[in-house]
């Protein structure tokens, strides 16, 4: 899969993880910072200032999608090299 940034640095998701869900599965922000491979403190903040799309579903319930998280990230990361070289 994709490169992320995570904690400053470039990391990969594991292929081949077991999981018991698809790429289409909502993912929980622990699910999610496992997946990334930061933690889910990481996940909150990226929340907070809006870095990664989440999806409330009420008010303690907070859901995550991976291709839109990834989509989110890359996009992310491919800005932060424009403004370097600039």
């Amino acid at each position: 899969m994709g490169r992320v940034l995570g904690r400053g640095r470039i990391v990969r998701l594991v292929p081949g993880a077991p999981s018991m869900q698809t790429a289409n599965d909502l993912l929980t922000r622990t699910e999610l910072a496992t997946r990334l491979k930061v933690r889910p403190t990481t996940i909150g903040w990226w929340t907070r200032t809006g870095l990664i799309p989440a999806r409330r579903l009420s008010p303690k319930v907070v859901r995550y999608d991976l291709a839109a998280v990834l989509a989110a990230l890359e996009a992310h990361h491919e800005a932060a090299g424009r403004e370097a070289l600039s």
